[in-house]
């Protein structure tokens, strides 16, 4: 059998002729706290100090957050919810964990590649910049400056894309892994 913890309900209130309420109540769910809660702030009182007990243990709860709106019915709208995908056969549950994992595995995939030609793009401007300038400038410190900052901007970018090819490596392998063996990533 199942037992239901007992919690206390401490708040302090101005209700609508200015005079300050403390109250307290012994409740069985935290949603009929906080629904209690609700009821009191739509009724007019402003509420000033709000916690639970259980167990011994003190939760304040943000009195500012009770603004009068039902909140019980849609907690129970979620809660059944939960409780109808929660009986689906674990199977299908698995199925659809296991459909969204590789969806994410082969957008992050999707990503590396993605920069990793943005990278090599950049390799291929740079490489031709460093081209003409060995071209077009004759021997001078300009060129030789010019010359090294390109050199090490080149090598620069060559480790980001490998780099990015280790990861895009990484995440191939949990792909395969994933496809093969459904072992978790």
């Amino acid at each position: 059998m199942y037992h239901k913890t007992m919690l206390t309900l401490y708040m302090k209130s101005i209700d609508n002729q200015k005079q300050i309420r403390t109250f307290e109540c012994q409740l069985y769910q935290l949603e009929t706290v906080l629904d209690t809660l609700n009821l009191i702030a739509a009724a007019g009182n402003l509420l000033l100090e709000t916690y639970i007990v259980e167990d011994g243990h003190r939760t304040n709860l943000s009195h500012q957050a009770f603004d009068g709106q039902d909140l019980l019915r849609p907690i129970r709208a979620l809660q059944t919810q939960w409780e109808a995908l929660l009986s689906q056969p674990r199977v299908v549950i698995l199925a659809t964990i296991d459909r969204f994992l590789l969806e994410m595995v082969l957008q992050r995939i999707d990503q590396y590649e993605v920069v990793m030609a943005s990278y090599d793009c950049t390799i291929t401007k740079l490489e031709n910049l460093l081209l003409k300038t060995q071209q077009r400038l004759s021997a001078s410190a300009q060129r030789v400056h010019l010359l090294s900052h390109y050199q090490t901007i080149l090598t620069r970018q060559r480790r980001y894309v490998d780099q990015a090819q280790v990861g895009r490596d990484e995440w191939l392998e949990k792909l395969t892994r994933l496809k093969q063996a459904r072992q978790p990533i």
